[in-house]
């Protein structure tokens, strides 16, 4: 825990990067050299920056800043006068903290602290990028492209709890959630003491060496506006892993920050698949002399857009701290033998004796709770829950957008426009998440919330607007 002023540590705490080397390399052939098929490769490396917020992080605690929370005083009207609970000052022992200023040369900590600090072997992030295209052109003017592309992401940046207190059997106050005597602080490896009541609490702590992945197969087809029709659409086929939810905010959320390697899955923005088509149709085919036929049939525009997409991952949480550390963000257990996926296809709200899709989204019999001894856990004593992280899925997503437009042309270049807009055209359904929190205590149990596995919401319905633009 280095800050600037501390020995070898300069103002920007870690030093200059001069192996930044970003090399790129791309190449296009025409294989028959007619014009119409190109094959398209392209590869770099590509380095990044650290979020501002991350970096900035240490200036929002001691030995900069004072942000401290207290749980006793002694008084409203006499707040730094310490409060003394069985002869030891528990707030304040030194008095008067303030005024708090911050001197380089000399760093003060007001204790009981957290503090926010960046490891000195920090690394800006990069990724590996590459692709190949083949593209076609077709009759009907359409073209079709193909191509696989792929992100490898390196030394990517997250905050930790650096002064984590981990599960430890024997301890007094395991399983109670005590930060006190025997609890959390007696845990945690640095300054720390054998009564627990250590001066240094949870150290935010920025590290470098996160991973991520993307591979794609992504498809797109397009028809430039020719006899009046314009049409779009792609479909991807993805999949993005990440080696742990990092955060660019605060401290990262991980079920054991001593072992981080249970906390790899999907990224929160996976999306298997993903696929949208748009179009426009301008209608003016009528050429005759008949102007009331003319100007009702001719003039309108009508743009349709397409969206599907699958669902969003999410993880199983148990809601509350029964791996006993500090970091409080528990996944449940598996039962071994049972399956969680459900079929996504049952009814919304079934007939008696059949379990719909909104009363059940996953099957929440193969949750239990996690803890020391249960069978299945991970990490220390088997305290971490063995469910990965964005394990489920949520329902899918599929939307149909329409506008119509309709232009009446006036002398001096001046337009009238009638827009009618409809998002959701055809009303369908698209469910939201179901509750996330709350397994069985034990198997066979009752579900410890109401509301686990149960959706109880959707994305909104059909909704119209009509207006009108006049333009001169």
């Amino acid at each position: 825990m280095f800050f600037p002023g501390d020995s070898g540590v300069a103002r920007g705490i870690i030093t200059t990067k001069y192996h930044h080397i970003a090399p790129r390399i791309g190449l296009a052939w025409d294989p028959w050299g007619d014009g119409k098929t190109a094959i398209r490769a392209g590869a770099g490396i590509f380095y990044g920056t650290t979020s501002g917020n991350e970096w900035n992080q240490p200036g929002n605690a001691n030995p900069y800043a004072v942000r401290q929370t207290f749980g006793s005083v002694r008084s409203a009207s006499d707040p730094y006068n310490p409060l003394m609970v069985n002869g030891t000052a528990s707030s304040f022992p030194n008095g008067d903290p303030f005024p708090y200023t911050f001197n380089p040369k000399s760093p003060r900590f007001l204790l009981p602290a957290s503090i926010e600090s960046i490891g000195t072997n920090v690394q800006w992030p990069y990724i590996y990028q590459f692709n190949l295209a083949v593209q076609r052109q077709l009759p009907l003017q359409i073209g079709l492209t193909a191509a696989y592309v792929s992100t490898l992401s390196r030394d990517v940046p997250t905050m930790v709890d650096g002064n984590y207190a981990p599960y430890v059997p024997g301890i007094s106050g395991e399983n109670s959630g005590s930060s006190g005597t025997g609890g959390y602080n007696a845990r945690r490896p640095y300054d720390q003491n054998s009564t627990g009541t250590g001066t240094l609490g949870q150290n935010i702590f920025l590290i470098t060496n996160q991973t991520a992945s993307y591979h794609s197969l992504q498809i797109m087809a397009n028809r430039p506006m020719a006899r009046n029709i314009m049409v779009n659409g792609f479909l991807v086929w993805s999949h993005a892993i990440q080696s742990s939810n990092e955060s660019a905010i605060g401290q990262m959320t991980a079920q054991d920050f001593a072992n981080l390697w249970e906390e790899k899955g999907p990224m929160d923005a996976d999306r298997r698949i993903l696929s949208t088509i748009s179009g426009t149709w301008k209608i003016d085919y009528y050429h005759g002399s008949n102007f009331l036929m003319k100007e009702v049939v001719n003039g309108w525009t009508v743009s349709p857009i397409w969206v599907m997409q699958s669902g969003s991952p999410f993880s199983a949480t148990t809601g509350s701290d029964k791996n006993d550390d500090s970091a409080n963000a528990n996944r449940p257990d598996l039962v071994s033998g049972t399956s969680a996926f459900l079929s996504p296809h049952r009814c919304r709200i079934c007939a008696s004796g059949q379990v719909g899709v909104t009363q059940s989204w996953f099957n929440t019999a193969a949750f239990v709770y996690n803890g020391p001894g249960v069978a299945g856990g991970i990490g220390p004593g088997g305290a971490d829950g063995n469910a990965p992280r964005d394990y489920l899925r949520n329902p899918g997503y599929r939307d149909v957008d329409l506008g119509l437009f309709r232009d009446f042309q006036f002398e001096r270049g001046i337009v009238f426009q009638i827009r009618g807009e409809a998002t959701n055209v055809l009303n369908l359904v698209s469910l939201s998440g179901p509750g996330s929190s709350g397994p069985p205590a034990t198997v066979g149990a009752a579900n410890s919330s109401s509301s686990f596995g149960v959706i109880t919401g959707a994305s909104s319905p059909r909704i119209m607007q009509l207006g009108g633009r006049l333009t001169f």
